[in-house]
């Protein structure tokens, strides 16, 4: 999802791949596997490097989890959650939902790419560690800038971590 449209049409150039181990440097790389290593790819929940898991459809299912624990203590005003489908092919599972339940404020919550060690900083969506990136816009919509504004002010009241989402890059519900 990160190739441009030429790069999916032509084989990958074996030099361009990197597996992500969770290791910092090549040092701490080598002390856990040599070269040459076969590997695969697994899609089972793993934990692994510091603080980093990994596993199939996390985007939607970190989203999932977040709700559900919302949903378990929110009750300063009315909260629906909305576990929708079709994301990826234009929102229509969230935009039935927001027909139907007419809310006066929308949050997404969602997953993106993240920084690899290759990455230009032109290049970066955000940083790991560095908190939940905040989207100002999206190929699909402009975010309203005082939602965006109070998100940065309410993780700084709670002393969290928080960044804007870099790239402008693909569209949410």
């Amino acid at each position: 999802h990160l190739q441009s449209r030429d790069e999916r049409c032509r084989e990958i150039d074996m030099s361009s791949l990197m597996l992500d181990i969770g290791c910092k440097t090549k040092e701490e790389a080598k002390k856990l596997v040599d070269i040459g290593t076969s590997v695969y790819f697994s899609s089972k929940f793993k934990e692994f490097g510091e603080g980093l898991i990994k596993s199939k459809a996390l985007d939607d299912r970190v989203g999932c989890a977040i709700l559900v624990e919302l949903l378990k203590t929110f009750d300063e005003c009315d909260f629906y959650a909305v576990f929708s489908t079709m994301e990826e092919v234009g929102g229509r599972g969230a935009r039935i939902a927001a027909e139907a339940i007419k809310p006066d404020v929308a949050i997404v919550v969602e997953c993106t790419t993240a920084d690899t060690p290759v990455t230009s900083e032109y290049g970066k969506v955000c940083c790991m560690n560095m908190g939940p990136a905040i989207s100002f816009m999206d190929n699909g919509t402009v975010y309203d800038q005082k939602l965006v504004e109070l998100a940065f002010k309410e993780a700084e009241h709670g002393n969290l971590k928080a960044q804007y989402k870099k790239a402008v890059c693909g569209s949410n519900d």
